[in-house]
């Protein structure tokens, strides 16, 4: 357990005062003579693994809760975009301005379009195109050089 909370290092000095103090402190004279040196290696890589897993495992999880709050805040930049573009569609239904079509529809770039009714608009027609992606606002659908 040392080796999963503390990392290497202490996961091996605990380990190697498991199997070598503690016994000689419970059983005076303890010879170190018939220390098994299979057993103190295997102990040694279990505590090194155990090490990696908990290290591997802490590494992850911080991933995990970066790649968690990137898409947190992606979420709500989406949301107040949206509530920007109801407000507007609200604000115009409001006006009397009436839509071609009860949705959007898909348009360039995996954008969405809707046209306005031309009878609200003076016989006009008129596109409201939400900007694809990587396009500046206000650039009115030109494409930089």
């Amino acid at each position: 357990m040392v080796a999963a909370w503390c990392g290497y290092g202490p996961g091996i000095l605990v380990s190697v005062a498991t199997l070598i103090f503690i016994p000689h402190l419970g059983i005076p004279k303890f010879p170190l003579v018939p220390i098994d040196l299979n057993r103190i290696c295997l102990v040694l890589l279990i505590s090194v693994l155990i090490s990696k897993v908990s290290d591997t495992r802490t590494r992850t999880e911080e991933a995990l809760r970066k790649s968690n709050e990137e898409l947190d805040k992606k979420i709500r930049l989406r949301t107040e975009d949206l509530e920007r573009a109801n407000a507007a569609l609200i604000e115009l239904k409001a006006k009397g301005v009436k839509f071609l079509n009860d949705t959007p529809i898909a348009g360039h770039a995996n954008s969405r379009i809707a046209f306005l009714d031309p009878t609200t608009t003076a016989n006009i027609l008129i596109e409201i195109a939400e900007m694809p992606a990587g396009h500046a606002h206000g650039s009115a659908g030109v494409t930089p050089a």
